[in-house]
């Protein structure tokens, strides 16, 4: 369950997250919490060798601040960035649990590779980025992330898309339409292409098939966020209309630009 950062982010004082039930094949489960109420110890006797499906049905307030978890108002819209947000099941290594608690700041999950399938559903103005691969029909986003170690979903009823092919990899370019929109896509898709190319020869092939990079609003101390698959970049100079960013960045596009088809 999480434990909202009162303390630096006020909005979230009537933001709630509740567990509604917990079942395994339609048998509705007890569970009790942890001290910190960040983990779910749930009633479920198994024998060695034995497994079983939990479902685990969680609503969960989504507070309006700039952070990788919340919302925030933008060109007469919204974006929403949601991650950790959603049960994991807690990493099981060298024979015990892991019952590290959840804070609001920080990185502090333990979470073992796997394999997420989710359904989405946000209305038909949204578009969606989310870790792996996705797919959206009539406001249903359906997701596949293969051997990842979390899921993070980004959508906004005011992004544009844009896209290269570099290194074997499709990156998507999620950002705000506006004044200085043209730059800070050009300079997203052209660092991220530098990127790969530094990051291959140097360490080796990208594991996924897609990146997808979103602009938000993440706050002045934040520049962005990482998960498998998607990157969170902060665009809040570029969205202000900063002259000293964004002079910065045209000298920079003096360089030749990648092909953006």
């Amino acid at each position: 369950m999480l434990n909202y950062d009162h303390k630096h982010f006020k909005n979230t004082k009537n933001a709630t997250t509740k567990v509604k039930n917990i079942t395994a094949n339609g048998e509705k489960l007890s569970y009790s919490t942890g001290k910190d109420r960040s983990n779910l110890f749930v009633n479920k006797k198994l024998d060695v060798g034995q497994s079983t499906n939990i479902t685990v049905n969680v609503v969960t307030g989504i507070p309006k601040r700039k952070d990788r978890f919340g919302y925030q108002n933008i060109n007469h819209g919204k974006v929403y960035n949601l991650s950790f947000c959603f049960p994991y099941l807690s990493d099981f290594r060298n024979g015990k649990w892991n019952y590290h608690p959840y804070y609001d700041s920080g990185e502090n999950r333990n979470t073992a590779v796997s394999n997420f399938h989710v359904s989405f559903f946000a209305p038909k103005s949204y578009k969606v980025a989310a870790s792996g691969q996705n797919k959206t029909k009539n406001g249903k986003t359906t997701i596949t992330a293969k051997n990842m170690r979390d899921l993070a979903i980004v959508t906004s009823n005011k992004f544009k898309i844009d896209h290269i092919y570099t290194n074997g990899v499709k990156v998507n370019n999620y950002y705000f339409s506006g004044k200085n929109s043209k730059n800070y896509n050009k300079l997203a898709l052209l660092t991220a292409k530098d990127s790969f190319n530094i990051f291959t020869k140097k360490i080796g092939p990208y594991p996924y098939k897609e990146l997808d990079m979103t602009e938000g609003l993440l706050g002045k101390d934040t520049g962005g966020m990482e998960y498998p698959g998607l990157v969170m970049i902060d665009g809040s100079n570029f969205v202000k209309n900063s002259t000293k960013k964004h002079s910065k960045a045209k000298k920079l596009l003096k360089r030749k630009q990648p092909n953006l088809y």
